[in-house]
């Protein structure tokens, strides 16, 4: 297996998290070592051009003055992470990279997906503050990949008391500390 690339160690298998949104940041068994090198590249042009496409619909999370979020994530994060409110999510062509297992994933329907700090949800679904901490966490753990390791100061619990870990995502547990069914 590959580890000098952080995202290697989480990606490969896309696979459904709890809100019906899609998590690329897990699961590296069914890919190869020579089909992440082949693919890695393209899937980081395409992810690149796609921020870069609808950066200009990008609002920041705290523009939606949600009441609960700034209780588990700090003022700046939610400042910085952007969202798009859109009415399909972009899936990358993980088919024309050479991972043609994944056709069946790209014709998918999701409420949301993250890149890096940016995430797209669905429009109809734009409004539901659940699925922005659900997303946000996967905004959390893409930094926990790039860094190797947590700010502690991206989140924070309204009691100051560390909460049992629940977040699950395809064999991948995000390190914050949070309980996502008690939001």
């Amino acid at each position: 297996m590959i580890t000098s690339s952080p995202f290697f160690q989480f990606t490969g298998v896309a696979t459904l998290c709890g809100s019906n949104c899609i998590n690329l940041e897990v699961c590296i068994s069914a890919v190869t070592p020579e089909e992440f090198r082949t693919a890695y590249p393209k899937l980081r042009i395409w992810i690149e051009k796609t921020l870069a496409f609808y950066e200009k619909n990008a609002q920041p999370v705290i523009s939606m003055h949600f009441m609960r979020l700034p209780l588990y994530f700090g003022h700046r994060l939610l400042e910085i992470v952007k969202f798009v409110a859109i009415d399909r999510v972009p899936m990358p062509p993980l088919t024309a990279m050479g991972l043609s297992r994944f056709a069946a994933f790209e014709q998918g329907n999701f409420d949301g997906i993250t890149y890096e700090d940016r995430y797209f949800i669905e429009r109809s679904v734009a409004t539901e503050e659940s699925l922005h901490f659900h997303e946000l966490i996967h905004v959390i753990q893409w930094r926990l990949t790039r860094t190797g390791r947590l700010s502690c100061s991206l989140w924070k619990t309204p009691t100051s008391k560390p909460a049992a870990v629940s977040h699950h995502c395809g064999g991948f547990r995000c390190g914050c500390i949070v309980q996502e069914d008690a939001f």
